[in-house]
């Protein structure tokens, strides 16, 4: 036998399953040259929140090819991702989720190419998990209770559905109000009768199946 009660009214304290965190993310597209054109970069600097990614001199390179050579550059709380929409853009993501990880970017270029060479776009997006989550009933708080009720182990007849002797199996449970309608569902494929349907303990409704 299957019991099924009102979640919300049986585990009040608890919620359906959270929203976990996010990661922020942030990028910068590099336009010192056509995506195909070489030029020198003789400093660059990459700035996220504070932590620096990167900074050197990559040298002669096309804007194409400065994603992939910054490619897996990293910080303390932040890495690289090369390809970032198009082949001269690169990602920049917070290891982990939360809005702690939220911030400016800062990119300093030198460059003989065009200037400043570069669009950014700061870090966003990075949200905190739901601590309060859970996962949905467990323990004594739960909305679905399975119980099997024998004849070799009780020596009844039948099983006891709805006026059963423990109350936790009682109908009554599942409906919030006595005006509330419902049907009871019954199939008996071998004996006849199998059980007795019995309304809440009154004997004037009782029903062979």
């Amino acid at each position: 036998m299957d019991v099924y009660y009102n979640f919300a009214t049986t585990c009040p304290t608890l919620t359906t399953d959270g929203a976990a965190g996010t990661k922020a993310g942030g990028s910068v597209a590099f336009d010192y040259a056509g995506s195909n054109t070489s030029k020198t970069v003789s400093s660059l600097t990459i700035i996220a929140n504070g932590e620096t990614l990167y900074s050197g001199a990559p040298g002669s390179k096309k804007p194409k090819d400065l994603d992939d050579f910054l490619n897996g550059k990293s910080s303390t709380n932040y890495t690289i991702i090369k390809n970032y929409g198009n082949d001269h853009t690169i990602k920049i993501e917070a290891k982990n989720a939360g809005t702690a990880w939220n911030g400016a970017i800062s990119v300093t270029l030198t460059t003989t190419g065009s200037s400043p060479g570069y669009t950014k776009i700061d870090l966003s997006g990075g949200a905190d998990a739901n601590p309060s989550a859970s996962t949905g009933a467990t323990g004594s708080c739960q909305s679905t209770k399975h119980h099997h009720e024998y004849d070799d182990m009780y020596d009844v007849t039948g099983l006891n559905m709805l006026d059963a002797s423990d109350i936790v199996f009682d109908l009554a449970n599942a409906i919030p109000a006595t005006t509330t309608q419902f049907k009871v569902l019954a199939h008996n494929q071998y004996l006849s009768p199998a059980a007795k349907i019995r309304l809440h303990g009154n004997p004037s409704y009782v029903y062979n199946i």
